[in-house]
């Protein structure tokens, strides 16, 4: 097994290698605070030689706008659907809803209990590099919430499986004896680094793969062993959808890597422009704040010395001292830079819409800007659902059940079968009630509201209204309610009539001919 876990370590570390020059440029414009490759042992910031802060302002803002998209603090961004075979009673398909429902509310609960939200946004700025993964696990104890985990990405190695997703993860990481045997209890550490002192840091890489042997049931092989070593110091077999603590997730894939690719990248080659860019006008407007004159000298123009801001030239004698001006024009910088922080913003989806001129932009072409970089955001929505939101959601679940928190669903003493349902289909619902409200308002502009009403069923409109946009607030009548109020209603209204009506009250005119 030790084999195993080595030869998919050895590919890829060389896998990670091809990526840790861009990675590295990136970290330096965008994050200069995270410890980078190779600077593990003493961490060297060079931030004083960043000069244009946009990609870092671009990342952050990036990292919010996701966790406000796929991972809302105050919604659901997941959610269980029963699947239930033919023949189920009525009252049995409510009592498993409710179940469903109220392990869904737990594991939520569970969520914002947890560190979650303060790791994810740390997360969320490495899938702007295109690559995220978080360990997620129990702490100290069952009274503990549930621990979550950014992984840096200088310390995680991700493998590639056979479908393309990351199957497997590795971290390496510096821990001391007493650490280990806390991290990673039942550890064996060996006659060799027993004898050390607790104090003494050793090189730990633990992590696993998935075994596709087993397709029923999920299955991974997980390992613990030193850094160069060649004994395995724990070893586990974790079965079961959830059991897995370490999720990774790409931005966009490429199928000759592991690695994702994330906006930053695309966005790179217009950063490194930037900075250098505002490093030239930094060093222009030190010319023209304090410029190079020239004095008079017994002999000719003196260059001996570098010509630097400040400096004073002796020249010939003329008797006058002068100022060298620069030629060089600062607006042309200022109006370059201006169109390479744009460029930065939209990669990673920031340019939110503008006023852009004199002229304030229409309406629609407002919404059309903001529709449009809703859109270009949520290309990669399918797989973080598949790679990022699902396993993390299963991986609580698991935790829970576990704890005894939640416990399975049972129908019939056998677990009922549950699929995830991506926020993709929620965003869709959502789309599809905006467009029935956009073509209410269409009828109600065309026609006259007795024609409206004549072609509209209100109470199922509303109905799938509320269904699109998983209202559980607003408490709707049924229709066979909202039927017998609405017959009631017209009862009443119609016995007001007759009652106001002089000529229903009057008494029946007599036959034509009586007497």
């Amino acid at each position: 097994m030790m084999k195993a876990h080595q030869d998919r370590l050895t590919k890829a570390k060389a896998d990670r290698a091809t990526h840790e020059p861009w990675l590295q440029e990136i970290y330096r414009l965008a994050m200069p605070w995270r410890t980078r490759f190779g600077m593990q042992a003493q961490q060297t910031h060079d931030h004083v030689d960043v000069y244009d802060g946009t990609l870092m302002e671009a990342v952050s803002d990036f990292a919010s706008d996701l966790l406000a998209t796929y991972t809302p603090t105050d919604q659901r961004w997941i959610e269980q659907q029963v699947i239930l075979p033919p023949g189920v009673s009525e009252a049995d398909r409510k009592r498993i809803a409710r179940a469903v429902a109220d392990q869904d509310a737990a594991i939520f609960e569970e969520i914002r209990a947890s560190n979650f939200y303060e790791a994810v946004v740390e997360a969320n700025a490495d899938l702007a590099l295109g690559t995220a993964v978080m360990h997620i696990d129990e702490v100290a104890g069952l009274s503990y919430p549930i621990h979550c985990q950014a992984l840096p990405l200088v310390n995680t190695y991700v493998c590639a499986g056979p479908y393309g997703r990351i199957d497997g993860v590795y971290r390496e990481q510096k821990v001391t004896i007493d650490h280990a045997q806390v991290l990673w209890p039942g550890i064996d550490l060996g006659p060799k680094l027993s004898q050390k002192k607790g104090t003494d840091e050793i090189t730990i890489i633990d992590g696993g793969y998935r075994d596709w042997k087993e397709r029923g049931t999920p299955t991974w092989q997980y390992a613990v062993f030193e850094s160069g070593g060649k004994d395995v110091m724990l070893e586990q077999t974790m079965a079961g959808e959830g059991a897995w603590p370490l999720v990774g997730a790409r931005w966009l894939t490429d199928t000759h890597t592991a690695w994702g690719i994330g906006p930053a990248y695309k966005a790179l080659p217009w950063a490194r422009t930037a900075d250098e860019l505002a490093y030239l006008i930094l060093k222009n407007a030190n010319w023209q704040v304090d410029p190079v004159r020239s004095y008079t000298d017994d002999g000719v123009i003196n260059l001996d010395t570098d010509i630097v801001p400040g400096t004073w030239i002796p020249v010939g004698p003329d008797g006058e001292i002068r100022t060298i001006e620069n030629p060089s024009n600062l607006d042309i910088g200022y109006f370059t830079q201006d169109d390479l922080r744009r460029l930065i913003k939209h990669a990673l989806y920031q340019d939110k819409p503008e006023q852009r001129g004199r002229t304030p932009p229409t309406a629609t072409q407002w919404l059309d800007e903001a529709l449009e970089n809703q859109r270009r955001q949520g290309a990669p929505l399918g797989r973080l659902a598949v790679e990022w939101l699902f396993p993390i959601f299963m991986r609580f679940r698991h935790l829970l059940i576990q704890r005894g928190t939640i416990a399975p669903v049972l129908y019939k003493d056998e677990q009922v079968r549950l699929r995830l349902v991506s926020p993709l289909l929620r965003a869709a619902r959502q789309e599809d009630a905006v467009t029935g409200a956009r073509f209410l308002e269409i009828l109600n502009g065309s026609f006259p509201p007795e024609t409206v009403a004549m072609l509209i069923d209100a109470t199922k409109t509303a109905h799938n209204l509320q269904a699109a946009l998983r209202d559980e607030i607003i408490a709707l009548r049924t229709e066979e309610e909202a039927a017998q109020l609405l017959a009631s209603l017209a009862q009443g209204v119609a016995s007001a009539g007759r009652l106001s009506d002089p000529i229903a009250q009057a008494p029946p005119a007599p036959a034509r001919g009586a007497a």
